[in-house]
């Protein structure tokens, strides 16, 4: 996880709950205006979901080209996107919609020459400031034994320095009121005061060591000095500002969450889950960030927007998306709910195999006893082999790494995912064994599946995302964004956002999901999704 730290806290909180019910007049369907199919997919989507004529945007993107370059992605998708949330008519917009004909994958940001050696000074920085953090450490413990205490953090490792700072100023705080002598509160008052004056003279002494320097500051706040960190002298005066006003350990927090907005590398992600993040002035690309709109995240400084894609290897396919999610819709969803384990021994260690693999029989053995569906069960190390299921309606399974076998055929409207790395890496490119594009080809109506390694904690946890879209009551969209734990990563959602497969015929009730489930339930109010 990216440790933006003291950058998050000085970002004003911009996360606010939102509201229930996702509908048609709550999307912006985006297209590519080189690609002809891509306006009728969306024009034909529209008709169906009665989407608000004005809801569509046009981006002007080169064709036949599933990369994107960051520069490309800035000023051709996100910034034309930005612009229209930000419109009179984009007011309201809570999901956008990509279609048939625009990139899936952003690469990875290059840092220039002068990022480079802008990175390695900081770095060279850090630990400097790492070790001068000792002496303030060193200080504000001397503190606490004047007034009696013994510091709680114990330790004078290099990597220990800052939690010791820390824990010393939190005892602090809770035991000065205690002095009462005056002669003893006065002295105390003293060693604070030196204690900081230490922390600003170390600070400076370090960035004055450096070939970054310190320069001149203008009357600016501190949280408005780093609302620009991919500019270098706005990191400049940051990193001066905090060295003067903080001291050492606030310098050394700066220069942490610089070297995460300059560092390239792993910075490559889907297009659908970067733009989630669309709305927000600045944020590291360097891996992964929390995704605001996940049940299991508290309240974020980082503003969330859904995404969903409308795509598939063929623009026929992509258009029975369409068509299979309205009519089903409208039914019902029915057939077998599929899971697919490995028999690997049990793990409580969250991320492992192991716990992944127990997690899915768990999830069995659950739905078992609560669906109404058939469920379906193998826990063989290899993945049930081709054509041994008839008529899954809902699908999970995992590890054929790019190797799709067709275990299942799948009823119209079918809901399917396979956890593996890379699995939409292409959707498009002929004879591709990904699992996303062979689902799509094979009746599955809605997927995900990563453009790069994703890591196995980015997948929506199918003990989650199958039990809330199983009630009936969140949309495609709202079940995905309130699993998926990452947002400016690797996984993309495909299918109609507004597709509710079980509105007709709920598979589980309420009283069937974990207390932190049924809690989610409350930003799903039944909204009518118009179809045909």
């Amino acid at each position: 996880m990216r440790p933006i730290r003291l950058c998050a806290l000085l970002v004003l909180a911009l996360a606010a709950s939102a509201p229930a019910g996702l509908g048609p007049g709550d999307l912006l369907l985006v297209t590519n205006k080189n690609v002809p199919e891509s306006g009728q997919l969306a024009s034909h989507y529209a008709d169906v979901r009665h989407v608000p004529a004005e809801r569509t945007l046009a981006l002007d993107v080169a064709p036949k080209n599933e990369e994107i370059s960051p520069a490309d992605y800035d000023t051709k998708i996100a910034k034309p996107v930005r612009d229209y949330l930000a419109s009179p008519q984009g007011q309201g917009v809570r999901c956008v919609v990509l279609f048939y004909g625009l990139p899936i994958r952003v690469t990875q940001r290059a840092s220039s020459t002068e990022d480079r050696a802008e990175l390695t000074a900081l770095r060279q920085l850090a630990g400097d400031l790492q070790n001068r953090s000792a002496t303030v450490a060193d200080a504000l413990e001397g503190v606490l034994l004047t007034i009696g205490l013994t510091p709680a953090v114990a330790g004078t490792a290099p990597s220990n320095v800052e939690q010791r700072i820390e824990s010393a100023s939190r005892q602090l705080q809770a035991n000065l009121g205690n002095v009462t002598d005056p002669d003893r509160r006065q002295q105390v008052q003293q060693q604070l005061s030196g204690v900081k004056q230490t922390a600003i003279d170390q600070a400076k002494a370090a960035l004055t060591a450096t070939t970054l320097g310190a320069v001149l500051v203008p009357q600016a706040s501190l949280a408005t000095l780093t609302e620009k960190p991919l500019d270098a002298r706005s990191r400049a005066m940051a990193r001066t500002a905090a060295a003067e006003q903080i001291g050492v350990l606030g310098l050394l927090q700066i220069v942490q969450s610089q070297i995460v907005w300059i560092d390239g590398e792993e910075s490559d992600a889907s297009v659908d889950s970067e733009l989630s993040l669309v709305q927000n002035p600045a944020y590291p690309f360097y891996r992964w960030m929390p995704n605001p709109l996940s049940l299991h995240h508290p309240p974020s400084p980082l503003r969330a927007i859904m995404t969903c894609r409308i795509d598939a290897p063929t623009p026929t396919v992509a258009r029975r998306i369409i068509d299979d999610s309205a009519s089903v819709e409208a039914a019902g969803l029915i057939g077998k709910l599929v899971i697919d384990s490995r028999g690997m021994p049990a793990s409580t260690q969250i991320g492992s195999y192991g716990w992944f693999d127990q997690l899915l029989r768990d999830f069995a053995v659950e739905l078992k006893t609560k669906s109404k569906l058939e469920v379906v069960t193998d826990d063989r190390a290899q993945v049930i082999l081709p054509g041994t299921v008839r008529d899954a309606a809902l699908y999970c399974g995992w590890y054929s790494l790019r190797q799709y076998i067709a275990s299942c055929s799948y009823r119209p409207g079918a809901v399917a995912y396979h956890v593996a790395s890379l699995e939409m890496v292409s959707l498009h490119a002929p004879r591709e064994k990904g699992w996303v594009p062979n689902l799509l080809n094979d009746g599955v109506d809605a997927t995900l599946g990563a453009v790069g390694e994703p890591y196995l904690l980015s997948f929506p946890r199918p003990d989650e995302f199958f039990p809330l879209l199983m009630t009936g009551k969140p949309t495609l969209a709202e079940a995905y964004w309130a699993t998926c734990p990452m947002t400016s990563w690797k996984i993309t959602l495909i299918g109609d956002p507004l597709y509710r497969p079980f509105a007709a015929r709920a598979a589980l009730s309420d009283a069937d999901l974990r207390p932190e489930l049924r809690t989610a339930l409350q930003n799903f109010a039944a909204t009518p999704t118009a179809g045909r």
